[in-house]
């Protein structure tokens, strides 16, 4: 089977993006927020998508399944992208003068791939 097209991709991968949002503002159905929604959360939606269009891209989404889920676990994608960056302070010495073993750092696509539980081919094996 051939990898999808890259724009069928990115698409889907936007459209998963926006799911959660739609589900949202499903619930908000009977209680709509007055005076309607600001510009700027549709200027943050469509940047949203398209950051779920270009995880999906990124992963490589080998199948369509795998591009709408790219999009669909963005935020959580980004959230645990957010905590593996922050900066901590360095190793400090324990009493005995060891420092504590330091922790690997994933890349982004590594973890995206551990996060989609083996949806995505790992690095240097195409599909």
């Amino acid at each position: 089977m051939d990898r999808p097209d890259d724009i069928l991709v990115f698409t889907l991968g936007c459209c998963g993006a926006l799911a959660p949002e739609v589900v949202r503002l499903y619930r908000l159905r009977s209680h709509p927020p007055k005076g309607g929604f600001s510009p700027f959360y549709y200027l943050i939606s469509v940047v949203y998508a398209l950051l779920g269009g270009v995880v999906a891209l990124v992963l490589p989404a080998v199948t369509l399944h795998a591009a709408l889920y790219a999009g669909i676990t963005t935020s959580v994608v980004i959230s645990a992208a957010a905590r593996n960056t922050k900066q901590t302070p360095g190793p400090s010495a324990d009493s005995s003068g060891r420092s504590p073993p330091s922790r690997k750092r994933r890349t982004f696509s590594e973890l995206l791939r551990t996060h989609a539980n083996g949806i995505f081919p790992q690095a240097g094996y195409d599909s």
